[in-house]
Order: structure tokens, then C-alpha cells, then sequence
């Protein structure tokens, strides 16, 4: 990524998470001096979403029944939380970055703005 002057100022990585089962997105500044990682959904989420999933063929039947021919997304979507977390001083992670029901959260000046920008356009598209 690289700010209105041009000069680069980080990039963002999109990737798999280490167990192959989420996606995976990290913000690396170009000085690499943090990187902050985020997991899509979280693993409660993912549980209860595959959890209803042999109910989905009833409840699609039931809004077909009812008239209904597009149902409200949230039924079907995946689970689509993240929070983006980084190492402060060699201690436990905190969170940079909070996506969570449509609006973002960020942490003061832990991470570049234009990063964070850059992020919430491409983790919605």
C-alpha cells in the first residue's frame, strides 16, 4: 500500500491460517515493526454455523412456503468477525483492530489509517 505522496507505507497479506481452516489477514507496516493479525469469524461462530447447517434445506423450504424468495443474509452468511491483534513489547497481543456487526474499531495510533482504510475495503470486498 502506498499513501497519497506514494511513498509505501505497509502492505496487507491475505492467507490461509496456520490450520488451513479460516481465512487469515495480517497488516505489515513497511518499516516491519508491528504486524497485526486477524481470523475470520471466530471459532464459536464457525461451530454454530456448521451446527445449523443440515437445518438450512428446512428453513430455505419454510421461507419458500411463506412467499418468502430472499431470506435476510445473516441467516446464510458465514461468520465474519475479526480482530486484528499485535504483540505490545513482547507481552500478550492486543487488539489494533476490531471488526465486528459492520463497523470497525480501531486502537489509538497503533496502526497507520491509511492501512486501516485499506483493510475495511478489502476485507468487504
Amino acid at each position: 500500500m502506498h499513501d497519497g505522496s506514494g511513498r509505501f507505507i505497509g502492505r496487507i497479506i491475505h492467507e490461509r491460517s496456520p490450520l488451513g481452516i479460516r481465512q487469515a489477514w495480517r497488516i505489515e507496516d513497511a518499516a516491519k515493526q508491528y504486524s497485526a493479525v486477524a481470523y475470520k469469524g471466530t471459532i464459536r461462530g464457525w461451530i454454530a454455523y456448521w451446527a445449523i447447517s443440515p437445518f438450512w434445506a428446512i428453513m430455505a423450504l419454510i421461507f419458500l412456503l411463506n412467499g418468502d424468495v430472499r431470506p435476510g443474509g445473516s441467516l446464510w452468511s458465514k461468520p465474519h468477525r475479526a480482530r486484528w491483534r499485535m504483540r505490545a513489547g513482547g507481552g500478550p497481543r492486543k487488539a489494533a483492530l476490531d471488526f465486528n456487526t459492520g463497523r470497525y474499531r480501531a486502537g489509538s495510533g497503533q496502526l497507520d489509517m491509511n492501512l486501516i482504510y485499506a483493510q475495511a475495503v478489502l476485507y468487504g470486498a
